[in-house]
């Protein structure tokens, strides 16, 4: 397999009480350090945000990120969930909650498809295959 793909919501955070949104984690092996975040409700237009996927597992421990993103984690008796804070310009700010645990089962997955600290290797040997392919 070469996607990962785990399907989940997240709430947004307003001062109305949030709105429940679906959430979609996806890690494709030929971009290992990356993970893709798509968020979106029924009748409107999905968002997509590219981070890291070591800053998203590290999110799940302490707080993380500067500038346009930023997670850390929200600890509740008998649960953890994971915020998300996503900033598009200086006026647009959008946070999120995610189960911590519906987190954490998709960056397992992701690490038995590229274990941590390997992507790099990949990465690597990527490139090599395209330099030989354009030589």
């Amino acid at each position: 397999m070469e996607v990962i793909r785990h399907f989940t919501t997240a709430k947004l955070n307003d001062p109305f009480g949030g709105v429940e949104l679906s959430f979609e984690l996806k890690y494709y092996r030929t971009d290992p350090l990356a993970v893709a975040m798509v968020f979106g409700q029924k009748g409107y237009d999905t968002v997509e945000w590219q981070v890291s996927r070591d800053m998203l597992r590290a999110g799940l421990e302490d707080c993380v990120g500067i500038g346009d993103v930023n997670f850390w984690p929200i600890r509740k008796p008998g649960k953890t969930q994971l915020s998300m804070m996503f900033h598009s310009d200086e006026t647009a700010t959008a946070q999120l909650i995610a189960d911590a645990d519906e987190v954490k089962t998709f960056l397992d997955a992701t690490e038995r498809l590229v274990p941590f600290g390997e992507e790099e290797e990949l990465v690597m040997a990527g490139f090599d295959d395209w330099l030989e392919d354009h030589r």
